[in-house]
């Protein structure tokens, strides 16, 4: 998939492409879970699983795209069985912007 950002914003300027869509991704999937769980119910469990695993997905290439960019070889961040801090605090943060 060729995906390139026309208007990236001058900030993030020192990110690579494949670093600024990863983050730009785990962002809307957050604030998509956000919505979903504003709803009173919630008609397709299986889709909420989606979401999250697509959360997961991109946490995890953010991660290492970013683990390449600043040259580390340690990868401690990245999802096993359990969520990190950092993974956490990333999707909390995500979810209270608007």
């Amino acid at each position: 998939m060729n995906w390139k950002i026309e208007n990236m914003p001058e900030k993030y300027a020192a990110l690579s492409q494949k670093t600024y869509k990863a983050a730009y991704l785990f962002i809307s999937f957050c604030k998509l879970e956000k919505i979903l769980l504003s709803h009173s119910e919630i008609s397709r469990p299986w889709f909420l699983k989606w979401i999250m695993k697509q959360e997961i997905c991109y946490y995890n290439q953010l991660i290492t795209s970013f683990a390449e960019e600043m040259n580390w070889k340690n990868r401690e961040h990245t999802l096993t069985l359990e969520p990190p801090e950092l993974f956490i605090s990333l999707k909390r943060a995500a979810m209270n912007t608007e």
